[in-house]
């Protein structure tokens, strides 16, 4: 588990899909493109932080990750805005080599809530230069990604 430190992961262009709610005026729901990658910082005794960054069609915000990996694979991370304004819990499991993420987050006017299976990326994979979700984006552009983490 230590051995995340310092590694990238993504959602691949057949978990992209997540579902948005919305109450008003009218009850309503689409489809959205949910276009995640995380950093992890830091990996620890089970213990996860870093940095996310997501775009669901309105460009990228960038969230604090911490979390835990249980040792029989299951998973829960909180991601803060790094405004301090909202959270999503996100629950799932990990077999050593992919996540497999669920998540909602919003309000009970609109909400989004998404599945994926979260796998690594690297610069040596085209996906790294061109993110399946929005191709125009590398993982370099992701620049908050390098938000330093303090540790106290």
């Amino acid at each position: 588990m230590d051995n995340l430190t310092g590694t990238y992961w993504y959602v691949p262009s057949q978990y992209l899909p997540a579902m948005t709610a919305g109450t008003g005026p009218v009850p309503h729901a689409a489809t959205v493109v949910d276009q995640t990658v995380w950093r992890f910082q830091d990996c620890t005794g089970g213990y996860v932080a870093g940095i996310s960054a997501t775009n669901i069609g309105n460009g990228w915000s960038y969230m604090m990750m911490i979390g835990s990996v249980a040792p029989d694979g299951r998973v829960k991370i909180s991601f803060s805005s790094l405004d301090g304004n909202s959270m999503t819990i996100g629950d799932g499991t990990f077999d050593g080599s992919a996540f497999l993420m669920q998540m909602t987050s919003g309000s009970a006017a609109y909400s989004v809530t998404h599945w994926a299976q979260m796998m690594p990326i690297d610069p040596s994979m085209p996906e790294w230069n061109a993110l399946p979700g929005y191709p125009d984006t590398s993982v370099p552009d992701l620049t908050g990604l390098l938000t330093p983490i303090i540790s106290a």
